[in-house]
């Protein structure tokens, strides 16, 4: 199986140099279509896939994706040049990514339009986000991020309406609701809420397309990896690729509903949850479960039950995780517990039945495909 959109992680944090430097001042003004209350975007409720959106920058169409786990927003660092747009390659920002720390640079300042905001005078990063792009199976020109997202809020009815931004100030009476909050450092966001009984500190992100990734410490006091078979999973991360252990468990207790079908991870070794010093990560999988407003100026993120029954991803497959470079698919994991890694313990089966030969480069395993 290649690495599919259910095990991407595209998640970036800049370290503290951008918000150092002299900044222009952004001014986002929310400008809904003919001053109506902002139309749903559409999402494919059927796999859980992270929030893509056209936008306009500098007068140009881009495809964009809105990426909560993202501080400042980033460019693609090719499509950034081919625009003529300026990339400060002399000054180097190392970024906190899933499978390790990546670089970047620092962007130019643009307009953006993306409905229904407005945002002039945007500080972009600037990174190579092709391997995100190929992950995602979609172009990916800009990841927005919080520096624009937090203006206002974010609602989700993936299951059944779609997603949409809009301004602070919601009201909801029958939803359940949880504060919502930021890390010190106001890099990242995060809610308060109980799993299995127990209060945890939750990261927002809706570019992390699993379902509830935790650290192992929160995944012991939960106790959610006694409850069904675990395996491993490789994800594709804006720093590599991240391993991780995964389980799917009967049940799962969030907040004041109980959900099924939703998959957990245990975090890679100094994953981003232990980095941010949080107990882990709510992504799509789970979120799509949700009908929920996060209203970020206001600290509060509402949530019921979805409308919507949720189909589960197909989860099942061989074992074997691969990412596709140019007219070949390389292997990258052997899954736990999959047919391929049983095969691996216990016979002489291993990769060599695939005709596999090692990347020069990389030594990792190739398999051609035939033409």
């Amino acid at each position: 199986m290649t690495i599919s959109k259910a095990s991407i992680l595209l998640l970036l944090v800049a370290s503290g140099a951008l918000a150092q430097e002299t900044a222009p001042q952004t001014v986002i003004a929310y400008r809904p279509a003919d001053g109506k209350v902002q139309a749903w975007n559409p999402y494919d409720s059927k796999t859980a896939s992270p929030l893509f959106i056209n936008a306009v920058i500098e007068r140009r169409s881009v495809k964009a994706m809105v990426d909560t786990g993202v501080t400042f927003s980033t460019l693609d660092s090719t499509w950034a040049r081919r625009a003529g747009l300026h990339v400060d390659t002399s000054f180097d920002i190392t970024l906190s990514a899933s499978g390790g720390a990546a670089r970047a640079f620092k962007g130019p300042v643009v307009d953006l339009q993306i409905p229904p905001y407005s945002v002039g005078k945007l500080q972009t990063l600037a990174i190579d986000l092709n391997g995100a792009a190929n992950a995602a199976e979609h172009p990916i020109d800009i990841m927005v991020g919080m520096d624009v997202i937090s203006a206002g809020s974010l609602e989700l009815d993936l299951a059944n309406q779609g997603w949409r931004l809009g301004p602070t100030g919601l009201t909801w009476p029958r939803a359940s609701r949880v504060p919502l909050r930021y890390t010190p450092d106001r890099y990242h966001s995060y809610v308060e809420i109980n799993v299995e009984g127990h209060p945890l500190k939750l990261g927002v992100d809706t570019g992390y397309t699993g379902g509830l990734m935790l650290t192992a410490k929160a995944a012991a006091l939960t106790g959610l990896f006694r409850r069904g078979r675990a395996t491993t999973k490789a994800a594709q991360g804006s720093g590599g690729i991240a391993i991780t252990q995964m389980t799917i468990p009967d049940r799962l207790r969030f907040g004041d509903l109980m959900l099924q079908g939703v998959p957990v991870d245990i975090e890679e070794a100094n994953g981003l949850p232990t980095q941010w010093r949080l107990d882990g990560l709510v992504g799509v999988d789970l979120l799509r479960h949700l009908h929920a407003a996060f209203d970020f100026p206001a600290g509060t993120l509402f949530y019921v039950r979805s409308e919507t029954f949720v189909v589960p991803e197909v989860r099942s497959t061989m074992g074997i995780q691969a990412l596709r470079q140019d007219d070949s698919l390389v292997i990258v994991h052997v899954m736990a517990n999959s047919p391929a890694g049983e095969s691996v313990r216990s016979t002489a089966f291993g990769l060599r039945t695939c005709r596999s030969s090692p990347d020069q480069a990389s030594g990792v395993p190739r398999y051609r495909e035939p033409a």
